[in-house]
């Protein structure tokens, strides 16, 4: 049966390892409220992978479509280029709210936020796990502001 192996061996070449992904279908989920949708938002992130299909300039073209316009866009990076930065720009210059979390360590993540911040995006760092509890509160006592 598929997923039963006698030995590790088995079970190791049988893994999917590789370096880069070349999925080329983002993953969208609609845009809502409520818990339900929450819990759903939860589960996608859970799932992402990272993928070297799409550039971040050609993921925006091919999903703007599907985004309604008073949508806050969150894009969670690793790195990005001139290109990326600028395609960000663009899609906050057509009424989107965007936002960029920069997931790298201190020092790389000014080289990015620099790149961003000519572009006047507004950009978080996630340098490490105890990044994510700090940016989830501010996110939380925002939202309760509002």
């Amino acid at each position: 049966a598929q997923g039963t192996y006698a030995e590790h061996s088995e079970a190791v070449k049988n893994i999917d390892m590789r370096v880069t992904s070349e999925r080329l279908r983002p993953v969208v989920l609609q845009a809502n409220r409520g818990p339900e949708h929450f819990a759903e938002l939860h589960r996608m992130f859970a799932r992402l992978e990272r993928t070297d299909g799409l550039p971040l300039p050609q993921l925006l073209s091919e999903t703007e479509s599907r985004l309604p316009r008073m949508l806050s866009v969150l894009a969670i990076v690793q790195q990005v280029d001139e290109a990326g930065a600028l395609a960000l720009a663009m899609l906050r210059r057509r009424g989107y709210a965007v936002t960029v979390i920069v997931n790298q360590s201190s020092e790389e993540y000014m080289d990015n936020a620099a790149r961003l911040a000519a572009h006047h995006l507004p950009t978080l760092p996630l340098h490490d796990e105890q990044s994510i509890t700090a940016l989830s509160q501010k996110w939380l006592l925002q939202g309760m502001a509002r």
